[in-house]
Order: C-alpha cells, then structure tokens, then sequence
C-alpha cells in the first residue's frame, strides 16, 4: 500500500540520519584516541603552536596550513621545531605499538604452520563429493525429461482419444437426430396423410433425404404401421423409447440431443470429418426447426393467439404443448427465431390491417385533425392487440410466482414482438406521417405517438424490461425518425421572422392590444416568447432549443431599443438648435393613446413614442418575472413528471430540480437587469426633448424687458401668454402618465420619478432664465442711479425706473402663475421640484 511504502521510507530516512551521526561521533572518538597514543611518549604538558587535529582531515593541505599559520603570527623556525618535536613523537609512538603487537605477530605466524596440508587433506573427499552429486543431479535431468516427455505423449493421446471420442458422440448424435426426426414424418406419412398436404413441400424435401441417408431403415418404419405386432419393433426403437411416449417428450429428447450436438459441433470445429457431416447436419437443423415451428403454430392457435376472438376454454394439455415448444426454443438458443415466428404468425396480420395506407395521413392531407384522429385510431387498436397478447402471456406462458422464478421469461412478447412488428410496419406504410414540411400537423402526429409510446412504457410490468425497450434498435429507430431539429428550425424561422418584420415598423403604436402593450413591436415580441412555451409549438425534448429562443427574443428587444436610440439621436443632432424633430419618429395625434391635440409647433417633437417604449419596457420586464418564469417552471415539471412517470426511479432529485429553477431564474433575472440597462437612455432621450420643447419658450423671457422699457405699457395683471406654451408639455407628459399608471401600476413609481426630474430640470432652466434678466434689470438700475447723479432731475430715469418696476411684476407673474400650473401636475405637489423657483419669487416680491 502507498501509506506503507511513505512510512517505510521515512523510517529509511530516519535510520539512515542515525548512522550518519553514529559514524561522524565514532570518527571524533577515534581521533581523540589517536591524539592521546601519541602523547603516551611524550613530555606531559607538551604544547604545540598548531592544532594537531589538522593533519586528520581528508582535505588537509600544506600550503595552506603553513599560511594560517603565518597569518596566526608564527614564526617559520618556531614552527619548523614544533613539526620536527611532534613528527619524532609519531615515529616513538608507532615504534611502541609495533612491540606491543609483536607477540600476536610471532603466534599467528606460528599457527599458520602446516596448515596447507590439512587444507588439501580436506579438498580430496569434498571433490569426490562434488562429483557424485553432479552425477545424481544429471541422472535426475536425465529421468525428468524422460517422464515430461512420456506425460505429454500421454496427454496428446488422451487429447485425441477425447477428440475421437466426441468425434464418434457426434456422428453417433447426427445419426440418432436424423432416425429421430424421420420417425414422426413416416408415422404421419402413414397414418394422417391428409394432414401432409397442407405442408407437402416440406415434407417431400425431408422424405427425399430420408430416402438418401436411411435406406437401411426402411422396413423397420413400415412396420410400425402395424402396432399391435410388438415383435417386428427393431432394437433401436426399443432404446429410443420412440413408441412410448408422447410427441412433446420426443420434442424435448430430441431438443437435449441437439444441444448436445451444437456442444460437440463446437469442440469439432475445423475438423474434416465434421465438414464432411454439416449437410447431415444442416439437415437436422432444417428439419428440427420445420418441426418446432410446425407445433409452435399449432400451439398458438389452440391456446387463442391467431383468432381475433378469445376462446372461452383452453385445454391444458394445448397450454403445455405451447410452453414445452418454447422452453426448447430457449433451450436450443433461438429465441430470435422464437420472436420472428410469434411476429410472424400472431401479429403481423393483425397489425398489418391496422397500418395501412391512408389519404389524409399523407403529406397532401388539409385536414390535420383528421389525420391526427386517424392515427390515434391506428394506436388505439394496437394497443388493444398488446392488451389481448399480454393478457394471453400472462395467463398461459409466464406464471409468476413468489417461490420461484419464471423459466419462460425471456419470452417478452412486448419489447421483442409487438414493438418491432409495429415499428416496422408504420415506418414501412406510413412514412408520411414524420414529414416536418407542415409544423402544425407534425407537432399534432408527433404527440399523439408520443402518447403511443407513453402509453407501451406504461404497460411494462418491470424497470428492467422498460430499459430493454428504450434500448432496442427499434425504440432509436422511431424516435429518430421525427426529425425534431428540422422542426425547430421551421418554428425558429416564423418566430424570428415575425419580430425581425414588426421591428422594422419602428415605434408603431398598436389599435388593440390583448396584453396592455401601448408599442406593435412589444405586442409582437411578448406574443412569440409565448408562442415558444405554449401547446401547440413547444415540445419537451426541445425545451432547451427554445429557452434559448425565449433569450435571444429578450436580448433583440434590448437591441432594438439600442437602435431607436440610436436613431434618434443621430437624426436629431444635425437639427439640435432645433426644437422639432424628424418627421420619422413623429406620430399622428388623431392615432394617440390620449386623443391630446397639440398646442403649438414645439409639441411635434413630444417624446409620446418614446414614453410608450418606456412603459412597454416595464411590461416586458413584469411579464418575465410574473408570467414567463411559470410558463417555464410548468413545461419544466412536467417534462420531469412525465420522464419519471414511466421510470422506476426519478430522473431527478429535489435538490437538482431545484438548482435547475434557480438557473433559470438568474438568467431571466440577468435578462431583465439588460433590458433595464437599456430603458436608462430612454429616460434621458424623453428628459432632453422634453427640454428642447420647453427650451424655446424659457428664451422668450429675453423678450420681457423689450415689452416695458422706454414704452407706456401699463402694469400686467395676467401672466405673459409664453408660460402655457412652457408648461403645456409637462402637462401633456402628466396627464399621459397618469392614464398609463392606471393601465399598468407597476409603472406608477418610475413615470413619477421621471416627471419630477422633467420638472426639476425645466425649473432649474427657467428659474436660470428669470435670474438673469432679474440681474440684468438690476446692472440696468444701477448704471441708471449713476447717470442720474451726473444728470440731477431727468425725466428719463423716472420713466426707467417704472419699466423695470413693470419688468419685475411680470416676471413675479409669469413664476407665480408657472409655480402654480406646476405644483398642479400628477404627482409633482408636495415636492422639491420648485423650492429654486419658490426662491426667487420670494426675492422679486420683495424687491418691488
């Protein structure tokens, strides 16, 4: 394991760490020792001007030695005499150890006398050892070969002997199935020639290999047509036991020596004896099957399958014959042969009357709910077909039971007979009916099979067999046949068409409109996301292909606000000192919403369409959060329903439907938050023209000081005409928002907040306007009370004086009558929009 080896290898480590330290301490001992032998001669307290463990390092070096000690400040002589002093005291110390280990030296020479000559003493029988053991070990070689040589010649004999003996099974097998097989055909022959005519071809085919392959037997199955006399039966006949029993037991016998013959076939296989035996038996499979198939029909007709009309009693005795016939058929390995005779015999004509070509299933076919009804009949009966089949099934063929298991299981007269039978059987006569040129009459086809299918799921009786149909070629076969891409793509086209056109159109105000939509375009646009989720058009398996429709429709509009944007802009920047705009974004007033007539020029550049768009923007995003998102959530859970409904088991957990919802819901949320980004322009678009339409009348205060200067005017008493023309379209705007906020609430807070910032803004400018010609009149008082000094008693500045009194009382008029006309406006009282204005008329008050 891998945590064992990172242990074992940190142990190395660690053991490894400590024979280091233990080496390095060993040598630092060893040194000491050293150090201290040589000083055994020595003088004690003898010291020298150098360390002497230098000269035991391995990287000694006498250069350098001799320098450090130079730079030690050491002289050369003195350290000439300490090496001379410490190099005699080596010399002393290895003359003592050289006596010290004399002794031992002198003994061990001594031991080592005459001990070549035991050594050889002892060589001589170990050699004569060596080659008696080499001997027995060659003799041993030697015999092993022999025996494996012997035991593989063994065993190839013992392999061809069972070669032979299977060989001999074999032919004894096919000539037994052949006398078998020929035994119930002369019986037949002999006895019910009447029943031999109904199949004479396949009979003299048998009769006439009979005759080849068993001319030997001829008179001993002639004698059976006599069977009072027992002593003319040959011998084999006793051994077979063919005359004692009944045809279902010779079926079976005959069955386990068929099997017994594919076995040995297999472990035959390539050997020319048994190529020279595969017409025999090819033959027996022929015949064997004829046979089988023979008593398979007559099963199925006894026990109610052919008949279109169920028998009130079916014997027993038909009921075991028709399980007997196919428990071989399983036994030999043929259950597909098994299914196509059961397709064969019992449904094919049933359903091939039901699927049958019909002139309004075709393409040309106008009426589509009578085609849709027409294949809705064409299922039902089917369906009805499999009720009786697995009603049958389950009464004579599978008895299930708690104790034990079904043998005859396998025998799936659903995923395996009626399903493909009618597959084919639609796809082959009715092609037409998956043809995705008309979407409306595919879409009705489409779920009506659909239904078909949900309905044969339905009728599986385990999770195991559900999963085989939807696994079977068959199941692929149809349900890739409804071309669902092409299909998408043919709606992916009306849908897109139909927006990109009423785009085109531009800001076109709409008659009547089902969904409160003041704009053509975002009538249109709300109308095609509903048609991507609503019956008729959206199908489940393409719920992804049309939420990804449902965004780029919500994305377009987003563009196309860009776009009108855009437009406006660039049309109305040429012509900016202009207060009208193009004639392409003006609209008819007799077509408005509110039927408002307007009251000058100005007004023809009022922003209406502009506002419209506002509000339809607001009503696309309130549709997506309240309607749209459960329009979703309800195609999302029944496609989960429906999918889980015929499984055992959920597609999904509740924590994964609910991730999916959450999903859903940040990329509408996310939607939604681009569509707001763009309504932001459109707020500033309606504020600028607003502006422009009031910007002309704010200029005509100019126009004030003219009216009364050097002229006899009297004292206004009413506000000059210019102040209705200003606040005439921010009352058009708050009556329009008004009549909207009551169509549509939601809309209510933001047609509030963008009148007030209209008003704020238009104030700012007029309140700017009157200061400045307030500040003009009072720079004009003042250069007239300075010229009235130089010229003392003038008639002219008594006579300036009254018209700038008459200036400021009519600009006091015209900010009072607008202060009030505004504070009147829908949702404007009670605000800060005014208090600059509220200002300055305190100030001019004051100051007349």
């Amino acid at each position: 394991m891998p945590v064992l080896e990172e242990d074992s290898q940190v142990n190395n480590n660690s053991s490894s760490k400590l024979d280091t330290s233990l080496v390095k301490k060993a040598e630092c001992n060893l040194r000491k020792l050293l150090l201290e032998d040589t000083f055994d001669v020595a003088p004690t307290g003898l010291t020298f001007c150098f360390d002497r463990e230098l000269f035991l390092n391995d990287d000694f070096n006498s250069d350098d030695f001799i320098l450090e000690q130079h730079c030690r400040g050491i002289s050369l002589e003195r350290l000439r005499d300490d090496l001379l002093q410490y190099s005699n005291i080596l010399k002393s110390s290895l003359i003592e150890l050289i006596n010290q280990d004399y002794a031992d030296f002198v003994s061990l020479s001594t031991n080592l006398v005459g001990l070549d000559k035991s050594i050889n003493t002892i060589a001589k029988p170990l050699k004569q050892l060596q080659a008696y053991i080499s001997s027995v070990l060659k003799e041993l070689e030697s015999v092993d070969q022999e025996l494996s040589t012997k035991l593989k010649s063994l065993q190839q004999i013992k392999n061809e002997k069972d070669f032979a003996n299977s060989l001999f099974t074999l032919d004894t097998c096919v000539s037994r199935l052949e006398r078998w097989l020929t035994q119930p055909n002369q019986q037949i022959a002999n006895k019910k020639p009447t029943n031999d005519s109904k199949n004479n071809d396949n009979d003299n085919n048998s009769n006439q290999l009979l005759n080849k392959q068993n001319n030997n037997e001829k008179a001993s199955i002639n004698a059976n047509n006599d069977e009072s006399i027992d002593d003319e039966w040959p011998a084999e006949f006793y051994a077979d036991c063919s005359l004692h029993e009944d045809t279902g037991q010779r079926m079976d016998r005959v069955a386990n020596e068929y099997i017994k013959l594919q076995f040995f076939v297999k472990k035959c296989r390539d050997h020319p004896i048994l190529n020279s035996l595969k017409s025999r038996i090819h033959w027996i499979t022929v015949n064997l099957q004829e046979q089988l198939e023979t008593r398979l029909k007559e099963g199925f007709e006894t026990c109610g399958f052919i008949t279109t009309t169920k028998s009130s009693t079916v014997s027993r005795r038909s009921v075991e014959q028709l399980r007997q016939v196919i428990s071989i058929y399983l036994a030999i390995d043929k259950l597909s042969d098994l299914m196509l005779l059961y397709r064969r015999y019992v449904l094919h004509d049933k359903l091939s009357q039901i699927f049958i070509p019909r002139p309004e299933l075709t393409h040309a076919g106008a009426d589509i709910q009578l085609a849709v009804d027409t294949l809705n009949t064409m299922y039902t009966n089917a369906l009805e077909i499999l009720d009786s089949q697995l009603c049958l099934v389950k009464e004579h063929i599978i008895r299930c039971s708690v104790e034990s298991s079904e043998p005859l299981c396998d025998f799936d007269c659903l995923v395996e007979g009626f399903w493909p039978e009618t597959i084919d059987l639609i796809c082959e006569n009715l092609p037409e009916i998956f043809s995705p040129g008309h979407p409306d009459r595919f879409y009705s086809l489409y779920s009506v099979s659909m239904h078909f299918v949900e309905s044969v799921e339905a009728k599986t009786w385990s999770h195991k067999q559900l999963n085989a149909l939807r696994n079977h070629a068959s199941y692929s076969t149809f349900i890739n046949k409804w071309s669902l891409p092409v299909y998408f793509q043919i709606r992916f086209q009306e849908i897109a068409a139909n927006v990109e056109n009423i785009m085109k159109n531009g800001l076109k105000e709409i008659k009547s409109s089902e969904r409160s939509c003041l704009l053509d375009v975002t009538e249109t646009v709300i109308g095609q996301i509903d048609r991507c989720w609503q019956k008729g058009i959206y199908v489940d398996k393409l719920m992804h292909r049309f939420w990804k429709l449902t965004l780029q429709i919500i994305s377009r509009y987003s563009s196309f606000i860009d776009e009108q944007i855009k437009s406006e802009n660039e049309n109305s920047t040429p012509n900016s000192s202009s207060s009208q705009l193009s004639p392409d974004t003006s609209i008819n007033s007799s077509t408005s919403l509110l039927q408002t007539k307007p009251s000058s020029s100005a007004t023809e550049c009022f922003p209406e369409q502009f506002i419209f768009l506002l509000v339809d923007s607001y009503r696309l995003v309130d549709y997506i959060h309240l309607e749209l998102k459960e329009k979703i959530f309800t195609c999302l859970n029944h496609r989960l329903t429906s999918s889980s409904s015929s499984s055992s088991s959920p597609l999904c957990s509740e924590s994964e439907i609910f991730s999916c919802k959450t999903m859903l819901t940040e990329c509408l949320e996310q939607s939604c938050e681009r569509l707001t980004i763009s309504i932001d322009p459109i707020n500033n678009l309606i504020i600028e023209r607003i502006q422009q339409n009031c910007s002309v009348h704010i200029r005509q205060v100019l126009d004030i000081p003219r009216q009364y200067r050097w002229t006899n005017r009297d004292f206004a008493t009413t506000s000059s005409s210019y102040v209705s023309n200003l606040v005439n379209p921010l009352k058009k705007f708050s009556d329009l928002a008004s009549n909207l906020s009551k169509s549509l609430t939601s809309t209510e807070a933001c047609l509030t907040k963008l009148l007030q910032q209209c008003v704020t803004k238009i104030t700012n400018d007029y309140t700017i306007q009157l200061s400045e010609v307030s500040t003009s009149i009072r720079k004009m008082e003042d250069s007239l009370r300075r010229l009235r000094e130089v010229r003392r008693g003038s008639v002219q500045t008594q006579n300036g004086f009254q018209s700038d009194d008459k200036i400021r009382h009519q600009l006091y008029l015209d900010a009072k009558a607008y202060s009030d006309e505004v504070k009147k406006l829908w949702n404007v009282n009670n605000t800060d929009c005014t208090n600059e204005l509220d200002t300055f008329i305190e100030q001019i008050d004051t100051s007349k």
